[in-house]
């Protein structure tokens, strides 16, 4: 078999990053009314489109969720209003 269909096992790189995995939606989803949760900003895309789900989805029970980004200290914070 050619060299280029043989597995290769992923870098190191990429599994320190798994081995760090932030488990946002969970995090998310168990906040509890009136609580908040921070991450860091580098995850500001994925946070915010988890924001957007979880407003669409938690919408007919009265669920609400919002985020506020400060730049200066690198975080992400995300409130359950509702």
């Amino acid at each position: 078999m050619p060299d280029r269909y043989r597995f290769r096992p992923h870098s190191i790189k990429y599994n320190q990053f798994m081995e760090k995995k932030v488990e946002i939606m969970p995090r998310m989803r168990d906040l509890k009314k009136g609580k908040k949760v921070e991450f860091p900003i580098d995850k500001v895309c994925t946070v915010r489109n988890n924001v957007s789900l979880l407003n669409a989805q938690g919408y007919k029970n009265g669920h609400k969720w919002r985020s506020e980004t400060n730049v200066p200290k690198g975080i992400v914070t995300v409130f359950r209003d509702s």
